[in-house]
């Protein structure tokens, strides 16, 4: 965990966007100390969870709408166990160039 935090600080020098899909995850962030400065927002699909923030690291949590608006350049996927749910269901960010940062068990960029 730290060597990714360590390498995604030298690598990624502008915000990022991250999809967060579980518990741990969230633990991870306050853990690690990752706040809105590097993340600038969360994607969910539960409108229950958007328009809210992320405990302990006040990132917020917006609909997978604001993912379409902003076309970022890379999504930050912390939960490698559903990476390819997750780019499957995200394939179409690939038609504006975007890539897909998975962290864990080892650092890709897909």
């Amino acid at each position: 965990i730290t060597s990714f935090w360590q390498k995604s600080q030298t690598i990624f020098t502008h915000p990022l966007l991250q999809l967060i899909d579980s518990i741990k995850i969230k633990y991870l962030l306050k853990l690690l100390g990752i706040r809105s400065d590097l993340v600038s927002y969360v994607i969910d699909r539960s409108p229950h969870k958007q328009f809210k923030y992320m405990p302990g690291s006040h990132i917020p949590v917006y609909s997978e709408d604001m993912l379409r608006n902003d076309k970022p350049d890379y999504i930050l996927i912390l939960a490698w166990n559903l990476r390819d749910e997750i780019m499957q269901q995200l394939s179409y960010v690939r038609e504006w160039g975007c890539k897909f940062i998975v962290a864990g068990p080892s650092l890709e960029v897909i």
